[in-house]
């Protein structure tokens, strides 16, 4: 992959990242062993940094030990192969010590071969609110 297609990615990555309110965004490369958060998470939930090596350790912290064993199965099942798609909702918790309500969903990218590459997906945090009512679409 060349410099500019990288670096259109990171382009996109970022205005994606900035534009989500109450949902982040995230990828995880399998094959490098990183994950990338929007700043929004990492200053939400207290992450180390946007960019983690072995995220599943670092994120395991924050995830409710009551909801851990379902995270971890939802997890598996997608990097198996067993599910094509990770969807779950758990409590996480905040940098403030707080847990919120979160609703993760994630998928993987095989690369030419038709290995696991990237596991990408968002989170949405239940524990904000939106800045409109959606019945009548009021700013609240």
């Amino acid at each position: 992959m060349n410099d500019s297609v990288l670096n259109l990615s990171d382009q996109l990555f970022e205005a994606y990242s900035r534009e989500t309110g109450n949902t982040y965004i995230f990828y995880s490369d399998l094959k490098k062993r990183f994950s990338r958060w929007s700043r929004n998470a990492v200053a939400f939930f207290g992450l180390s940094d946007e960019i983690i090596e072995d995220l599943g350790d670092e994120w395991e912290t924050h995830v409710h030990p009551d909801d851990l064993l379902a995270f971890r199965k939802s997890i598996n099942d997608v990097m198996s192969g067993r599910t094509d798609g990770h969807h779950l909702e758990y409590r996480a918790r905040a940098q403030d010590g707080s847990y919120v309500i979160v609703t993760c969903t994630g998928s993987i990218i095989n690369d030419k071969d038709g290995n696991p590459a990237i596991f990408a997906g968002t989170l949405v945090n239940h524990g904000l609110t939106d800045s409109y009512d959606p019945i009548t679409n009021f700013n609240n």
